[in-house]
């Protein structure tokens, strides 16, 4: 049944939830590393970081190992510098991009260290006593490129540019603006952004501006001053502050293009632009590094000969046979073959069609899995089946009640209500027992309106997620997570809760999980659950049955990753849902502990 959203009333609201599939995830062996390299056993990847430190630049590089066949680079600039923590830089930008590669492959990796540079400290001039005054230089960029293509595939992360002059304790001389932020490419682009301006000092009687942050075409401009103005940027530097007596300003930010520099008496510098070219960047933000320097980490898989398929699952048919079994990892196709020989098996995805076999004859099946690198031994031989000319009789029908869904909602809060349930084999004899989320169980009033409506009565009842046991004479069925009652405040909507993560910015027609994401499902290692649920939602102006099947493996592939952290023990549950709306597209995948 669709999932109705919560409504934003001071109302109690009953929610309803999809039917639910248990995920079985496979395991796998821990991947082996090259050497200078160690294993993340939360994404399954290999990983190695390069770093700067302040003050020194790098100039290194990396070689991609053999069997490697894409690489993930996360580049992170630096933040300007901070004094104290009323007196900070602006942040450097966050940026993870892929790269499709071949063994052999050599990546630059390169950054000055420090973007540009500060005003010298100094002393406040005609006063006594004189007290010391501070600016902070700007951040420095991050620069990755392919060695043998490095004006066609690269990516730059900026840096923040560095804040205006301050004192210490804030009472003497102008607090000047925080540096201004490094410019984010926008999800999937290639183009440079600029980034964001320095901030001002305008303490009467001074009007001095900040720094500019870089642009499309050139360094951003210096800022302006009362006794000096700031240096501009320039490709990949950031502009430097004016020496000068009183106030210096703030450094810039070094970047694809850099970030002007700040005027002297409070000025803050430019951050630094950020570009990415050849690669598709899966994630931009601002980096939460604390240092003017940057890091560079490349991730990537070693590929192996795949593993066997796992059990199989046959379905016979007239002369044919449907064989299907879960997806083993790195394997990037399959074959099937039949026991007596002869079938012809056409397979799509992890799914078989195989023809040609002749009806009364028992079959079994076995199948392997393939990538570039080779061949997997065959999978144990599936239970025996055999194909037939008739036309199977249906099953007999269930004589236990048959839940179909809700017809009604919503109730006044406070108050008894009453919902009707749709499904079947509802009688005279039919039970309902309410299982709440804590204490007892208990009984409640159910009326058949015709054998496939039940009229189910409800006292008042506290917030949470409830259970139902529905039965008969003829058998019963429990319902788990039948409904929801939420207290919703108003001032509460936008505030998710505390037990739920939303994964989202799926890429249209993929249900990979980004490094983005791979991080935020990292976060739920401390969760304490006995059940995940894990529900993809695709929202858009058509949406169509396809959408749905990419929702449901979207919050498969969430639910995966989450049973490889929390273990097996719990109980994981998915389910996809769409709907047709107006705006732009939504793809994303609410994942909630219980």
């Amino acid at each position: 049944m669709k999932l109705l959203k919560y409504l934003a009333q001071l109302t109690l609201a009953f929610v309803f939830a999809s039917t639910l599939v248990s995920v079985n995830t496979p395991a796998t062996a821990v991947m082996t590393c090259p050497g200078g390299t160690t294993y993340d056993a939360v994404l399954d990847k290999c990983k190695v970081t390069y770093a700067t430190t302040v003050g020194n630049s790098l100039n290194t590089s990396f070689t991609v190992p053999a069997n490697v066949a894409e690489v993930t680079i996360e580049v992170n600039g630096g933040r300007g510098q901070d004094w104290n923590p009323n007196l900070r830089g602006g942040a450097g930008a966050s940026i993870t991009s892929t790269v499709a590669v071949t063994a052999g492959n050599s990546f630059s990796i390169s950054s000055p260290g420090v973007g540009g540079s500060a005003g010298a400290n100094s002393y406040c001039y005609n006063t006594t006593p004189a007290y010391t005054l501070f600016a902070g230089y700007g951040g420095s960029h991050v620069k990755v490129a392919l060695s043998s293509n490095p004006n066609g595939v690269f990516v730059v992360a900026g840096g923040g540019g560095g804040p205006g002059c301050g004192d210490t304790g804030g009472t003497y001389g102008g607090q000047g603006g925080a540096g201004g932020n490094a410019g984010l490419p926008a999800f999937g682009t290639t183009a440079e952004v600029p980034a964001t301006n320095g901030g001002n000092y305008t303490t009467s009687p001074y009007n001095n501006t900040g720094g500019a942050g870089a642009t499309t075409l050139a360094g951003g401009s210096g800022g302006t001053g009362d006794i000096a103005n700031g240096g501009a940027g320039s490709s990949l530097s950031g502009g430097s502050a004016p020496c000068a007596c009183g106030r210096p300003g703030g450094g810039g930010g070094s970047g694809f293009f850099g970030g002007g520099a700040g005027g002297s008496r409070g000025g803050a510098g430019g951050g630094g632009s950020s570009k990415v070219t050849g690669m598709t960047v899966t994630a931009a933000s601002l980096s939460t590094n604390t240092l003017p320097s940057g890091t560079a980490t490349f991730y990537f898989e070693v590929l192996s000969i795949p593993a066997a398929p796992g059990t199989l699952t046959v379905t016979p048919g007239n002369t044919s046979a449907q064989v299907s079994w879960a997806a083993v990892n790195q394997a990037t196709s399959y074959t099937v073959t039949s026991n007596p020989a002869g079938a012809t098996c056409t397979v799509s995805g992890t799914t078989a069609n195989c023809t040609g076999l002749t009806n009364g004859v028992s079959y079994t099946f076995t199948a392997t899995a393939t990538n570039s690198l080779g061949t997997s031994s065959a999978s144990a031989a599936s239970a025996a089946v055999v194909p037939t000319t008739g036309v199977l009789p249906p099953p007999p029908p269930p004589l236990g009640p048959q839940i179909g869904g809700f017809t009604n909602s919503q109730v006044q809060p406070g108050t008894a209500s009453s919902l009707t349930l749709t499904g079947g084999n509802f009688t005279s004899s039919t039970a309902v027992t309410v299982i709440p989320p804590a204490g007892n169980s208990f009984p409640t009033t159910s009326t058949p309106i015709t054998e496939q409506e039940l009229k189910i009565d409800l006292p008042p009842l506290d917030p949470g997620v409830y259970d139902l046991e529905i039965k008969n004479d003829k058998g019963k069925v429990y319902w788990g997570n039948a409904f929801r009652v939420l207290q919703v405040k108003r001032q509460n909507i936008s505030k998710p809760s505390s037990n739920t993560i939303v994964l989202n910015a799926f890429a249209p027609g993929s249900s990979k999980l980004t490094l983005a994401h791979e991080k935020k499902i990292q976060s739920t290692k401390s969760k304490t659950a006995t059940v995940v649920n894990c529900i993809g939602y695709t929202e858009g102006p058509k949406t169509l049955p396809t959408d749905q099947s990419l929702a449901l493996k979207r919050a498969r592939a969430a639910c995966a990753a989450i049973r490889a952290i929390l273990g097996a023990n719990l109980t994981y549950r998915v389910a996809g849902v769409t709907e047709t709306k107006t705006g732009a597209w939504v793809r994303r995948v609410e994942v909630d502990f219980k």
